[in-house]
């Protein structure tokens, strides 16, 4: 796969080091097209479609950069569904449908109506939602994120979510760094949540309806930052504090590191097999009975993940992790 992300410290390197090419022989049309990856790969559509357009001057050949391009502007429409079995005998079954477009060339709109269902040994909630999230990318390697949801739910009050978030890299190193807030139902996973301790449910762990009918939300505010110290690793760590709306509040904290081994390996890179180490941590101020309120609670896996791309568009893995709680 050609395409990077905005965040990948290596891409970042490697556009630093296409750019001073570029500047020490600008006439070679490689250099535009391997940048104009890059860009695409970032999300920066406007300057991936210049760098492909100075290649063509240039004499080179960008159709299939050019055709990379008209695929991410392209809208596309996918739809998600979900369904787990929590503690507490709380279950949950979810589909979204998500609808995306670029109404500009580094912007990205994304409406996804909604529906869930909930129930537990008290009886069931259905909700509807409608949400939107927009993505803009900056120059100097920043984007800012915001998302809007109104969720109505059967038995209880209608709800808003919203989200902000503004990630770069502000200093001429392989250092990203995120800051952002957010506002969302308890018995929902946080915004670009990721199970990096393997965890299942870790929003709506142990919820239960009560919860939804008594509108339980939580404010919340988050910063984090992650590096490539060496090619085919990475580090990150995060902490987030939350209020909830019955005046609990809540600390949760994530660190990890991984190396890619076949990195550090000649031949081709189409494999990658990573070991890893995450820190998941939790900690609220009074346990209550509606919705998952541990304290001290720390978990550690270690784990490996396998990705193969065999084709442009196709990849195959697999991952293990074992948890392992403190204590």
């Amino acid at each position: 796969c050609r395409q990077t992300s905005l965040h990948d410290p290596a891409s970042s390197r490697a556009r630093a080091l296409l750019r001073r090419a570029s500047a020490l022989d600008p006439s070679d049309p490689r250099f535009p097209v391997e940048l104009g990856w890059l860009e695409l790969g970032a999300g920066r559509l406007q300057a991936a479609t210049e760098l492909a357009e100075e290649a063509r001057r240039l004499g080179g050949s960008s159709e299939e950069l050019t055709r990379a391009i008209e695929t991410a502007l392209a809208p596309t429409i996918r739809t998600k569904m979900s369904f787990s079995d929590e503690s507490q005998s709380f279950r949950r079954a979810s589909t979204t449908t998500r609808f995306e477009f670029s109404p500009l060339a580094d912007s990205r709109v994304r409406v996804a109506p909604g529906f869930d269902y909930f129930d537990d040994k008290t009886g069931d909630i259905e909700r509807y939602s409608l949400g939107v999230h927009i993505r803009h990318v900056l120059p100097h390697d920043f984007q800012a994120v915001g998302s809007y949801f109104y969720r109505n739910a059967s038995s209880a009050a209608a709800t808003h979510a919203f989200q902000g978030e503004l990630r770069g890299r502000p200093f001429d190193a392989p250092l990203d760094l995120w800051i952002g807030g957010s506002r969302r139902a308890i018995v929902d996973d946080p915004p670009g949540y990721e199970d990096v301790a393997h965890l299942e449910g870790i929003g709506s762990g142990g919820s239960t309806l009560e919860a939804i009918r008594k509108r339980r939300q939580t404010s919340e505010v988050y910063a984090g930052l992650s590096t490539s110290p060496l090619p085919g690793s990475y580090a990150y760590a995060s902490f987030t504090a939350g209020w909830i709306s019955d005046d609990n509040e809540s600390r949760s904290a994530t660190a990890g590191v991984g190396i890619d081994l076949f990195q550090l390996l000649p031949g081709p890179k189409n494999q990658h097999l990573t070991l890893k180490y995450d820190f998941f941590y939790r900690d609220v101020d009074e346990e209550v009975p509606e919705y998952w309120s541990p304290s001290n609670f720390d978990v550690h896996t270690p784990s490996i993940d396998w990705r193969w791309h065999p084709k442009t568009s196709l990849v195959l893995g697999l991952e293990a992790g074992i948890p392992l709680k403190s204590g």
